[in-house]
């Protein structure tokens, strides 16, 4: 896994070096500027987990080929051919159990994680390129806690397009996670095992996820915009067997309101 996300992350960057030696430099272009509000509810795969629900303020800035928001640091876009979009950049992860920091519902606790020491945040890097609706990407920890990759394919299809207004996907992916993800998020060390709570060691191989996705985007009027996204993923068996998790499945849904300047 690691030599194809080095191989994946190596091509991109000379895609990029030709596009930016062909293309030239693009900072003359005006500033894209998105401000908004999303809430995310999720339904968590953890012993004793329950719905969580996040509120958080949300923004989207744009430059010529760089791209800065909530879910990513830092992103420079690029086009290698008229059908070949492709970009690189700069995230935080963290995948473990209690990750989420401005919940508005608290996990229940279970037994099995008293005394567990959650996974230290993580910054990855990320390389991707889109083909019309299909989408590689890779993630890969530089922070050196998990040392680990994960690598998605997608595709996703507008089934419905009414006027410029609104538009639905459909899609479905599959997600490779290799054995240094897997154990770090839902492994147990030596050192955190604890068998009078049931945490017992447990290290296992890397894991393959698969997800259904639905996506909606309805333009309100030129400054207003709402997304709504679901996703439902059945859980890989090397995670499922885990002292940590009692659910094959895990869904996701999130509601985002935008406001773009103009």
């Amino acid at each position: 896994m690691r030599l194809i996300s080095t191989y994946i992350a190596l091509s991109l960057a000379i895609f990029s070096f030709k596009s930016y030696s062909q293309e030239g430099i693009e900072s003359q272009e005006t500033w894209d500027i998105k401000l908004g509000a999303f809430t995310m509810s999720k339904s968590l795969p953890w012993k004793g987990g329950n719905n969580q629900t996040l509120l958080l303020p949300g923004f989207d800035i744009q430059k010529g080929n760089w791209q800065f928001n909530i879910d990513t640091l830092a992103k420079y876009r690029f086009r290698v051919s008229p059908n070949i979009q492709a970009y690189m950049a700069l995230t935080s992860r963290n995948d473990g159990y209690d990750s989420d920091k401005f919940t508005l519902t608290n996990l229940n606790s279970h037994k099995v994680f008293e005394g567990y020491k959650k996974p230290k945040d993580e910054v990855v890097a990320i390389a991707a390129v889109n083909y019309r609706y299909f989408s590689l990407a890779t993630h890969s920890d530089i922070s050196n806690h998990s040392n680990g990759t994960q690598l998605k394919a997608s595709f996703d299809y507008p089934v419905i397009q009414w006027m410029k207004g609104f538009r639905l996907s459909l899609g479905s992916a599959i997600e490779r996670q290799d054995a240094n993800y897997v154990n770090y998020y839902y492994g147990v060390s030596i050192d955190q095992e604890n068998s009078l709570v049931g945490r017992h060691f447990y290290h296992t191989g890397s894991a393959t996820n698969y997800q259904f996705l639905v996506k909606a985007h309805y333009k309100i009027n030129r400054s207003w915009m709402m997304l709504l996204n679901l996703k439902h993923t059945r859980l890989d068996k090397n995670i499922q067997d885990s002292p940590l998790i009692s659910a094959k499945y895990q869904q996701d849904a999130s509601i985002v309101l935008i406001y773009q300047f103009q």
